[in-house]
């Protein structure tokens, strides 16, 4: 894979001497992590206690923990600590209705960490502890439905439905729906089969 393709795949590629791992989104050098990263919180999961960081150039963000990796060097295998990479968030800042959001363009969990509800948990964190309104991508497959459905659902924030081509509300203060099946969608927000038919109904997530 040329090194463009890997970066336009995989956003912390550029930064911090990223490294691929089986099963999980990459590691990354502590060198890299000082040059290119300030860390921002250690924050408690399911997983334990990880530590939160953010790309100094941009709205990309990592968590992760330190683990060894046997590297090898001109001196052979040696061991190095490095950041496993957990999840990784990219955001973008966008205005409508008359306030300031983070579009959250990508959230990916590593795959056999996705039952600790992670995702969820740094969402609330972005909107609780950074006061970051988050506003939901154009495309929201599965995994981003349902987890915008129990969010709904939660007392202290409110999800409203805009729409962003005419930049005004749709419905405020709803809860929406996502089945266990992939058909068994919200149709207010949602388009059949992950199309772009809805791409400029947007929900935003804003606290109490």
């Amino acid at each position: 894979m040329k090194v463009k393709e890997l970066l336009e795949m995989n956003a912390i590629a550029g930064y911090g001497d990223w490294h691929p791992g089986e099963n999980s989104l990459g590691f990354l050098s502590l060198n890299g992590l000082e040059r290119y990263y300030t860390k921002i919180d250690d924050i408690n999961t399911g997983l334990g206690v990880l530590e939160f960081y953010k790309i100094n150039a941009n709205h990309h963000y990592v968590l992760g923990r330190k683990v060894s990796k046997n590297v090898s060097t001109k001196k052979g295998i040696e061991i190095e600590e490095k950041l496993e990479v957990i999840l990784k968030m990219t955001l973008t800042p966008v205005e409508y209705v008359g306030q300031s959001f983070l579009n959250v363009d990508e959230v990916e969990v590593k795959s056999n960490a996705r039952c600790y509800g992670i995702a969820l948990q740094m969402y609330r964190y972005f909107l609780k502890e950074l006061k970051h309104q988050l506003m939901g991508d154009e495309y929201q497959f599965f995994g981003a439905r349902k987890l915008w459905a129990k969010i709904s659902r939660m007392t202290d924030v409110t999800v409203d439905i805009i729409d962003v081509s005419t930049n005004s509300y749709i419905e405020k203060n709803v809860i929406v729906h996502q089945g266990s099946d992939d058909w068994d969608y919200d149709n207010r927000v949602w388009g059949k089969d992950y199309s772009g038919d809805m791409k400029d109904v947007r929900l935003i997530l804003i606290d109490l």
